[in-house]
């Protein structure tokens, strides 16, 4: 069963299509893998939200206005700690995800929240 999990993994790894979310994510497998759970959960995280912002971006440059109003908001916020959060809303502004898909990358994020701040202070 353990093995069927990896495979499921590396599926999932072959439908991304950026070469370096693809090899971050491939890192996040290798991480659970190896039993690093919390590393791997903070690495699918971080590629995930570097996807959604790089795919934003390559929406602006194609003129879609949505898209240059969530780089504005995305600029607004960048490097304080309301950046995720931002991120996620103004993606979903842009259509990048239905309803079911922004619950899950709720979920991730405050996943990895957990992960990388186990005490509870950020």
């Amino acid at each position: 069963m353990e093995e069927r999990k990896f495979l499921d993994l590396d599926h999932v790894c072959d439908q991304i299509i950026s070469k370096e979310d693809r090899l971050m994510f491939m890192e996040a497998i290798s991480c659970y893998q190896i039993g690093s759970h919390r590393a791997a959960i903070i690495l699918a995280w971080s590629a995930a939200a570097d996807c959604l912002g790089r795919r934003i971006d390559e929406l602006a440059a194609e003129g879609d206005g949505d898209a240059k109003k969530a780089q504005t908001a995305l600029s607004r916020v960048k490097g304080k700690a309301s950046y995720e959060e931002t991120l996620i809303s103004q993606a979903k502004k842009c259509e990048l995800f239905d309803d079911y898909e922004e619950k899950c990358l709720r979920y991730a994020r405050d996943t990895r929240s957990k992960c990388a701040h186990p005490t509870g202070v950020i």
